[in-house]
């Protein structure tokens, strides 16, 4: 694994540093998913658990002592964007000590990111239309669907047998939001086929690209679909990025596994302050730091693209 990379940019003063190198760093990380999916299952037996939480709270302490302390001195309490290359996109960023309760967006690449902060007027795709997913076998699917619905006005919603693939697209829409409460499927020896299971099926991000009409927000209530495989010159593969890659502004979408009642409270406080008008990444980290407290599941939910 390589360096990590930051710049520093406010309204008088750019600095670029390269953080220090850690050659546990990529290992670190692979054991905080894991610590994160056993904290996500209640059924392990709690001895258990409590390892893995004590693990997930020494590794979040290790990921951001090395990349994290460092910048800290030289940056306000402002938005952070990560231009996601390798492990930059599993980062639990929303976890970290010091980047609890603070707005950071993970982009594809720095064009990318430069460009969405140029173009800037993201929040409002509630406006433009709503969709709300339930998928076959989450227990709490459907009170979250009907929850979601319940803060915009107008949403149309499919639960149960009627959230097909085709029912989903063919609803979708145009430049508005898509909340899908589902069960999540990432595919790691081929990412092309990570995807969110509806009434009949895999519902693929490569689907999404040929539909006539592409939301600009899709929420993935779903475990593990923010993650990525790189391949051979770093091009991110995954079902976010197959969905950024769409045409999709802005992706929502959890890293690890994540409990059906972490889900549902990060998800009604967030989509409460995206419709009081707030952008997606800032909603999202005060939504997260709202549920999260002492003894509570970790919300590892991430905020790609366009946040800010």
């Amino acid at each position: 694994m390589g360096r990590f990379h930051a710049l520093m940019i406010t309204a008088t003063t750019a600095e670029y540093v390269v953080l220090e190198s850690d050659r546990d760093l990529e290992r670190t990380l692979h054991r905080l998913l894991g610590d994160l999916d056993v904290l996500a299952d209640h059924r392990i037996h709690p001895a258990v658990r409590r390892v893995a939480a004590a693990s997930l709270r020494t590794g979040l302490d290790t990921v951001g002592s090395l990349i994290v302390d460092p910048i800290r001195p030289l940056v306000d309490d402002g938005p952070i964007v990560v231009a996601a290359a390798g492990a930059a996109a599993v980062v639990p960023w929303a976890l970290l000590p010091g980047l609890r309760g603070r707005a950071v967006t993970v982009s594809p690449s720095v064009t990318a990111a430069v460009s969405n902060l140029r173009n800037g007027a993201h929040g409002q795709d509630h406006r433009r239309g709503v969709l709300v997913v339930a998928g076959p076998d989450l227990p709490h699917g459907g009170a979250e669907a009907e929850t979601v619905a319940g803060v915009h006005d107008g949403s149309s919603v499919l639960i149960g047998p009627a959230a097909t693939g085709a029912a989903v697209l063919g609803a979708m829409p145009s430049g508005g939001l898509v909340h899908i409460a589902a069960h999540g499927h990432h595919e790691p020896d081929n990412p092309l086929f990570s995807g969110v299971m509806l009434a009949d099926g895999l519902l693929y991000g490569y689907d999404v690209a040929p539909n006539p009409t592409i939301p600009a927000q899709v929420v993935l209530s779903s475990c593990d679909v923010g993650r990525t495989v790189d391949r051979p010159g770093g091009e991110p593969l995954g079902l976010v990025a197959a969905l950024l890659r769409s045409g999709v502004s802005t992706v929502i979408a959890g890293t690890s596994r994540v409990s059906d009642e972490v889900a549902m409270a990060v998800m009604k406080s967030y989509h409460s302050r995206l419709g009081a008008g707030g952008r997606p990444a800032v909603a999202l980290a005060r939504a997260i730091e709202a549920v999260q407290g002492p003894g509570t599941d970790p919300a590892p939910f991430t905020c790609f693209g366009a946040g800010l």
